[in-house]
């Protein structure tokens, strides 16, 4: 393909994929007299047919946006109820199409069948860094078949001992084990509700593919490292304090220690916490305590600034406790009692996330009053608690959620 860029990025025509689709949508739907064609139609399809075009080209090359073109047939493969015999064959056959038929047959269609690499790429951005959870978490692809994932976890290890001597036996005595982490599959979806007149004025240029890729990245992946931290809350170490006495630092000093110890001493051992998280009230109201000539007594890192609302440090406070970075994250939730969860642990040590490629659709409306369209966006992703003792939480009566 050479350098020339898409028609659907802010190099090319700079026009919305999303919108274009809705259009298409629309289109189809006035043939069946059922919803009004709005709109420059004609020019949609035209940008559609040349992004199809772009579609097959990637796929003939073999680079990773034709990957992932083939891992999204494969996934529509398996969701329309393809035998798992057939998905490879189904696989094979669009693979020969495309690089045997027309590069104009049926180069529209393909043009809707997935995302441009613009918008994959901006929700890729946003998807990756707005959970402090999940994005410190082990990575890696979410496989295409089932909807549980079984991630072998050794429980114990094989035994090491030195020999005493020549020809004396060399045997630990000690059988190694193993479990298996079962991470069922989870679908999170979000949509949006686009009028007529989004359709007919937003322009030129992408802006809403960027707007839209970003939000529901961030609002799927708060979903996601929501359920993550809940599944660990209900499974990690618990240090309950339901003291009385007055909120101060040193008792989440104190705590802490006595989670970061559970860690660390349980089997298997060497997991080390390295990260924090707590929500962001009870965070900054430890962090406003100060002694009694005014200095605070927790003091952030030397000339170090919290991270940013978006980007690879969201969350980060600039704070430490015992070596271990405390991050904010109010997707944990809290007890109906009232109090705030604090999560000690070694998320890069012991959770697993696997996510799949987004999927991006358009539904017109059935009816013609509201000339809308729904956006959605669906992701399917998994998380495997490979060492729930890798975790542990801090809560009680102690930590109020509000200060």
């Amino acid at each position: 393909m050479g350098d020339q860029p898409s028609i659907y990025s802010p190099e090319g025509e700079g026009a919305s994929w999303v919108l274009d689709l809705a259009a298409i949508r629309m289109h189809e739907m006035s043939n069946l007299s059922v919803a009004p064609s709005r709109g420059d139609v004609s020019r949609a399809q035209a940008r559609m047919s040349e992004y199809g075009q772009e579609v097959r080209r990637h796929v003939i090359d073999g680079d990773a946006f034709g990957q992932r073109v083939i891992r999204s047939f494969r996934q529509r493969a398996i969701a329309s109820g393809a035998r798992t015999e057939d998905v490879d064959r189904q696989v094979r056959d669009f693979r020969e199409q495309l690089e045997t038929r027309d590069a104009g047959t049926g180069s529209t269609s393909l043009g809707t069948f997935l995302a441009p690499q613009f918008w994959l790429d901006k929700f890729a951005l946003y998807r990756s860094s707005a959970a402090p959870i999940v994005n410190a978490a082990m990575r890696a692809p979410l496989p295409t078949y089932g909807m549980t994932v079984d991630v072998p976890a050794i429980t114990q290890g094989v035994g090491a001992v030195q020999q005493q001597g020549e020809n004396t036996s060399a045997s630990a005595g000690v059988s190694s084990s193993a479990t298996y982490a079962t991470a069922p599959v989870l679908t999170f979806t979000t949509g949006q509700w686009v009028s007529q007149q989004v359709l007919d004025r937003t322009g030129p240029g992408i802006a809403y593919d960027a707007w839209h890729a970003a939000q529901a990245a961030r609002e799927l992946t708060s979903a996601f490292d929501g359920a993550v931290a809940k599944a660990i809350i209900v499974g990690a170490q618990l240090v309950a304090d339901n003291a009385s006495s007055t909120f101060n630092v040193g008792t989440l000093y104190g705590d802490v220690a006595n989670a970061s110890q559970l860690v660390l001493n349980s089997p298997p051992p060497a997991i080390r916490p390295t990260h924090i998280f707590i929500p962001g009230g009870t965070g900054y109201g430890f962090m406003s305590q100060v002694n009694s000539t005014g200095q605070p007594i927790w003091s952030p890192l030397g000339n170090v600034r919290g991270g940013t609302q978006v980007g690879p440090t969201e969350g980060w406070s600039g704070y430490q406790i015992m070596g271990s970075d405390v991050y904010f994250d109010d997707n944990m939730g809290s007890p109906s009692a009232g109090y705030a969860n604090i999560i000690v642990g070694a998320p890069a040590d012991a959770l697993l996330v696997m996510e799949a490629d987004p999927i991006v659709d358009v539904y017109p409306e059935a009816g013609a009053i509201s000339l809308t369209a729904w956006i959605d966006v669906r992701e399917y992703a998994a998380f495997a608690i490979l060492y729930p003792t890798g975790f542990a939480v801090v809560n009680g009566g102690f930590y109020k959620s509000a200060f």
